[in-house]
């Protein structure tokens, strides 16, 4: 567990550095209908590389997604990441994928899906097992990181799967 903790710590100083050579982006690219105001408890959210009035460096904010048919048909890269409140996150998966929402910002966009909110849209994916992340781009369904496949994983090996898919 500690070194766990050490690896994401390090990954999170590592995508920090390399994300403040890039510009901010913001939710500015996307329609007002389609994404909303900030909101930690929506079950459907986008991880949003914002600057905060008062905050020096942008950082990650959970915005509302108010059209996700809409948001999903877009021309963008996506990775839904289908997860659950209902099980405490031990090994720091959401962190990570702030972490890659930051590293790629508005490049790709992760969207957070609530299963135990949005049973429908984790039956339309086919989600079997959680976390999952399912990357789309121009409205296709290009591919699942199958994580139930592994015996062990990482969010490096998250990462990894994105960069095969780039």
């Amino acid at each position: 567990m500690r070194r766990l903790c050490a690896l994401l710590l390090a990954i999170s100083v590592f995508l920090f550095t390399l994300n403040s050579c890039k510009s901010n982006s913001s939710v500015e690219h996307n329609t007002p209908p389609v994404i909303g105001d900030i909101s930690y408890s929506s079950p459907i959210f986008l991880m949003s590389l914002e600057t905060i009035e008062g905050e020096e460096e942008p950082g990650i904010v959970y915005r509302e997604v108010l059209d996700f048919n809409n948001l999903i048909t877009s021309d963008k890269t996506i990775i839904l990441y289908f997860f659950t409140t209902a099980n405490s996150d031990l090994s720091g998966i959401t962190a990570g994928v702030e972490d890659m929402a930051q590293y790629y910002g508005d490049s790709i966009l992760f969207v957070g899906v609530d299963c135990s909110q949005r049973k429908d849209i984790t039956t339309a994916y086919g989600v079997v097992a959680l976390p999952e992340f399912v990357y789309i781009r121009n409205n296709v369904l290009v591919s699942y990181f199958e994580g139930y496949k592994y015996d062990y994983w990482e969010i490096e090996d998250v990462m990894n799967w994105i960069e095969e898919m780039k």
